[in-house]
């Protein structure tokens, strides 16, 4: 809404702010994810100085969030691979003390276990 208020009586207003959902639009392509900024920061700075810094600090602020994004997934794959890599070295440490008890209790060396 500011970034059309702000460019409401310029050609720039007219081509990329000409209302909420074009603005939006604008933002989003062009503010996070970086496509073609630099004209768009050309244009807007032969406008007016003030839509140019609320420009920037749009795309910090941006940018940072997706980088939290990515971090949080990352950390969410890094707990889930630790975690199954826990449940691995269980069921391996189980399986191990398990055959050692097979070993031990099989009399003839077949690997099976029967009453005497």
């Amino acid at each position: 809404i500011a970034c059309t208020q702000l460019a409401s009586r310029s050609t720039l207003g007219s081509m990329h702010f000409n209302g909420v959902l074009k603005s939006m639009y604008t933002l989003f392509v062009r503010g996070a994810l970086l496509d073609n900024i630099s004209s768009l920061l050309g244009e807007a700075l032969s406008e007016s100085i003030s839509l140019v810094c609320l420009l920037i600090v749009f795309v910090l602020v941006a940018a940072v969030t997706v980088m939290n994004m990515l971090v949080g997934v990352l950390c969410h794959v890094v707990t889930a691979v630790a975690a199954v890599e826990k449940e691995e070295l269980v069921v391996s440490v189980a399986k191990s003390k398990l055959e050692g008890i097979v070993q031990a209790l099989d009399t003839d060396d077949d690997s099976l276990i029967s009453k005497a």
